[in-house]
């Protein structure tokens, strides 16, 4: 019985330990340059990154010009959050707070679940290609 429960107990700890271990360092995106191919404005912009985020689940909100945040619940238990500064030729999408994403500091660095960064880029994809459109 106790190499029973030795042998649980270490199944346990290595599936913790392969969770911890499929973390991702934590994308973020400063700056990046827009790919619009005429001048714009920073409304055109603010509207063009709603409209992505909203096409994708996210709850935009304008918390002042050049400043929105966006926050995606996904499964009713994974909660992201990130503002997104910019102006009329760049962007950012800056990490916030998240819940059950696994967001965690590893010798110095943000480490998150790996769907987080497919997320980040999607929504800078969708960014981007609407404001192709303007």
């Amino acid at each position: 019985m106790r190499a029973f429960k030795s042998s649980v107990l270490a199944a346990m700890l290595g599936l913790v330990v392969a969770a911890c271990s499929q973390n991702q360092a934590l994308l973020t995106l400063e700056s990046v340059p827009t790919k619009a191919t005429v001048e714009v404005t920073l409304e055109q912009v603010s509207a063009a990154i709603i409209e992505a985020g909203a096409g994708r689940g996210w709850s935009m909100t304008e918390v002042e010009p050049g400043l929105i945040r966006g926050e995606i619940l996904v499964r009713g238990k994974h909660k992201v959050a990130v503002n997104i500064p910019f102006t009329t030729t760049t962007f950012s999408i800056l990490y916030l707070s998240s819940e059950n994403m696994n967001y965690q500091l590893r010798d110095g660095e943000p480490r998150i679940h790996p769907k987080y960064n497919s997320w980040i880029k999607n929504l800078e994809r969708d960014i981007q290609n609407r404001i192709k459109l303007l």
